[in-house]
């Protein structure tokens, strides 16, 4: 498995297995795409003593993605998910060994199926290791928290992700910068060209709207207000820009505040889209 970076978390986690040491319950915590999960994945083969995804001592829940109308969405975890993973981990092993569980993205699970994760936890068999994936702490029950060891991922050097861009990549340092010093992030821009498109127009976009007059700033806000979802990534977008790119702006800790405001305005109250998406454009 090609993993990029976290050499000590790695180096932590193989000690731990050669020590006969593995824990019951794991937090790993970090931004998306870091490669949190993959290192789970990893891990868990390793305490197995098998390279393979398909396992009968392996148990991998993720949350259902829904796509409507061309939106994609991530449902939460439910409780029925919850009681059969607890089901499967109350079962003797196949060869008498460990049982693994990954629960990607934790964070989506509701407080009843978290309460019921819980009890798992706390009643949990020896044998058992349960390895929880997540990207924010914040939704996390703090019982949850208390019974697991936390392992954090941060971002990876930009020189360790540089050595896995091929050579003759199109674009080497727009993906380099992009990709934020996220090893996922990286991979999907790689393999998906539209991904690393997407992002430049996004600061062409930006470039216009801050050389644009009021009347132009006011219309962009309206095409914006139209898809909310869309206009969250375009937003996302531009805090990397202001961040990352030599963008023509006096204060880009100013910008980059009044962007982080309009999101949460956007993704946690009932405020008009198009007043809020308004104001930030004029503001910018």
């Amino acid at each position: 498995m090609d993993i990029i970076g976290h050499q000590k978390i790695l180096n932590f986690l193989d000690r731990t297995i050669k020590k006969n040491a593995v824990s019951q319950a794991y937090l790993f915590t970090g931004s998306e795409h870091t490669g949190k999960f993959t290192v789970a994945l990893d891990f868990a083969k390793k305490i197995l003593g098998r390279d393979q995804e398909i396992d009968a001592d392996l148990f991998i829940l993720k949350p259902e993605i829904e796509e409507k109308k061309g939106t994609i969405k991530t449902r939460d975890i439910k409780i029925e998910s919850v009681r059969e993973l607890i089901h499967w981990l109350s079962l003797a092993t196949s060869g008498g060994g460990f049982r693994v569980a990954i629960i990607d993205n934790v964070e989506r699970m509701t407080i009843e199926s978290q309460n019921a994760l819980l009890k798992s936890l706390e009643d949990a068999n020896p044998q058992t290791a349960v390895i929880l994936v997540a990207q924010s702490e914040n939704k996390i029950l703090p019982t949850i928290h208390s019974r697991c060891q936390r392992i954090f991922f941060g971002n990876v050097s930009p020189a360790e992700i540089s050595q896995h861009i091929p050579e003759n990549a199109k674009n080497k340092k727009e993906i380099l910068n992009w990709s934020l010093g996220r090893p996922g992030l990286m991979q999907l821009i790689l393999n998906n060209p539209a991904e690393l498109e997407e992002r430049i127009q996004s600061v062409k976009e930006l470039e216009n709207i801050l050389a644009g007059n009021v009347a132009e700033r006011f219309s962009y806000a309206e095409k914006m207000s139209k898809d909310i979802v869309l206009a969250l990534k375009k937003l996302n977008f531009w805090l990397v820009a202001f961040r990352y790119h030599d963008l023509k702006i006096k204060n880009s800790f100013s910008a980059i505040e009044k962007i982080e405001t309009g999101m949460a305005l956007l993704k946690e109250t009932n405020a008009n889209p198009r007043l809020v998406i308004e104001n930030l454009l004029l503001e910018l």
